[in-house]
């Protein structure tokens, strides 16, 4: 028999008890398994680890030899098994992965940015393009900690918390739309419109379609922040989320206007996968995250 953990841990007793009774009644367990455990010790070790004189059992020299690195084992074992990785923001010393939309980036990033500099100033972020093929292994391998989209994968694995609702807007530059549009007005407006593939399919597109209407797009961007410098500065109307959009309008002087038909609001998520649900660094970003 080879010793196990809980082989050693009856032996430990034993050879502080230097009694197969009383190791029985400490540990909970009958006196013939102590027994038999003691047996198959003996057979491994080639000695009689305990010896019966009298009315007591003495340990042999082997078993004395035994008692000290057998204790000192035993508690790492212990402290193996029961504690767990303490965790301190200011002793951070990794890099952060956050896949996201560039929108995402000027709405989050500016504040995780103070966030990081006042409890992780040994921490470092990354932000990667978010995007929906390939975001699942990205968290499950870990090259990503945390993913910020409208769009999570649909697996078991991929854990997901709603940050908040969001809804679009109309925006242009100031003069370019003067009065409340119709729908067939917006549609037959110039547009600028946020895409990362060639397909121009949208909530706002199988709307207008359900209309009989459809959108004249005379450009394609990949990136809402150049959109938004566009219809800054040309007669182009964009259609964009409502936080980011209120809030950069203010700085490039756009104006914002509801859209002339109703469209449902879309949440905004924060993703991760179970494989690092318990992470206590993890759980610490997904914390400031859902604050914000």
């Amino acid at each position: 028999m080879t010793p196990l953990p809980n082989h050693l841990a009856v032996l430990d007793v034993l050879l502080a008890t230097q009694s197969v009774s009383e190791t029985a009644r400490r540990l909970g367990l009958t006196q013939s398994a102590i027994s038999h455990t003691l047996k198959g010790l003996r057979k491994h070790y080639g000695d009689e680890i305990l010896v019966r004189i009298g009315d007591r059992m003495l340990p042999t020299p082997l078993a004395e030899s035994l008692r000290q690195p057998l204790g000192a084992a035993l508690r790492q074992l212990n402290d193996v098994a029961t504690t767990r990785q303490s965790f301190d923001p200011a002793n951070i010393e990794r890099t952060y992965v956050i896949a996201m939309r560039d929108l995402y980036v000027d709405l989050f990033l500016p504040r995780l940015a103070g966030i990081f500099a006042s409890n992780a100033p040994r921490a470092s972020l990354k932000i990667v393009p978010w995007d929906t093929g390939s975001v699942e292994m990205q968290l499950a391998t870990g090259a990503v900690d945390i993913g910020i989209g409208v769009d999570p994968p649909g697996s078991m694995q991929i854990k997901s918390r709603k940050l908040f609702d969001e809804r679009y807007l109309c925006v242009a530059a100031k003069g370019v739309i003067r009065k409340p549009l119709t729908a067939k007005e917006y549609a037959g407006l110039e547009h600028i419109v946020v895409t990362r593939t060639d397909t121009v399919s949208s909530p706002i597109d199988k709307l207008l379609a359900e209309m009989g209407l459809a959108r004249r797009v005379v450009m394609r961007v990949p990136y809402f922040s150049a959109a938004l410098a566009v219809a800054a500065q040309s007669r182009l109307v964009m259609t964009a989320p409502e936080r980011i959009t209120r809030r950069l309008a203010r700085q490039i002087d756009l104006k914002v206007m509801p859209l002339p038909f109703e469209v449902p609001k879309f949440a905004v998520h924060l993703v991760w996968h179970e494989r690092f649900g318990h992470d206590p660094l993890n759980i610490w970003l997904r914390a400031q995250l859902g604050q914000m």
